[in-house]
């Protein structure tokens, strides 16, 4: 028990025997200064009551307020972790997509199919701005610098391949570049997931 809180304890007792001091006293005018100063002893003990409770309710709302903000300190690298794993599974999701896309269509004309892979193009032109936003946070896994560099050029010549196949000359053509295309988009998901298990185990340690 601290010291503050002994005190508090002979104070409560004290006012316990005065209030059955003046619930015994005879004599009115007696009675009367004994009621008097009973209600001033009662009075500055809940008051200090009071103040003791207001000090520990601050001091718990200080310990809490310190451990919120060790908790938001302590899990922002994990944070930032996951966000990367997250980008590079992303990453790696778009590659697979890729692989499996078809790229002939009956239902489509030569245009949409075109159109389709512009649409591709501003996916990779978009992951290729997030991957370099996050290259300081790729850097800190040097193991996984080179897969994901690795993983973005496959992506990127895939992406380039995606569109030729619309361009090619025969079917001999066509065959040809969209295995290229497929093979590439499978590198480059074997490269992001490569890097991702990197990351993690890293993280781990």
């Amino acid at each position: 028990m601290s010291t503050d809180s002994l005190l508090l304890a002979v104070l409560a007792s004290i006012t316990v025997l005065a209030m059955m001091i003046t619930l015994n006293t005879r004599g009115k005018w007696r009675a009367t200064i004994s009621t008097m100063l009973s209600a001033c002893l009662l009075g500055g003990t809940v008051w200090l009551f009071t103040l003791q409770y207001c000090a520990i309710d601050k001091d718990d709302a200080s310990n809490e307020r310190r451990r919120l903000n060790l908790g938001d300190l302590l899990p922002s690298s994990q944070n930032k972790t996951q966000q990367l794993s997250a980008l590079l599974e992303e990453a790696g999701d778009f590659a697979s997509e890729l692989e499996r896309a078809p790229l002939y269509i009956p239902s489509y004309t030569h245009e949409q199919l075109v159109a389709r892979a512009g649409t591709v193009d501003e996916k990779f032109e978009t992951l290729l701005n997030e991957i370099n936003n996050a290259k300081p946070l790729i850097d800190k896994y040097p193991e996984a610098v080179k897969p994901v560099s690795d993983a973005m050029e496959e992506l990127k010549g895939a992406c380039h391949l995606f569109r030729a196949y619309y361009y090619a000359e025969n079917s001999d053509g066509e065959a040809s570049t969209e295995r290229l295309m497929r093979k590439r988009a499978h590198s480059a998901d074997e490269l992001f997931d490569k890097a991702v298990k990197i990351v993690n185990k890293n993280e781990k340690r």
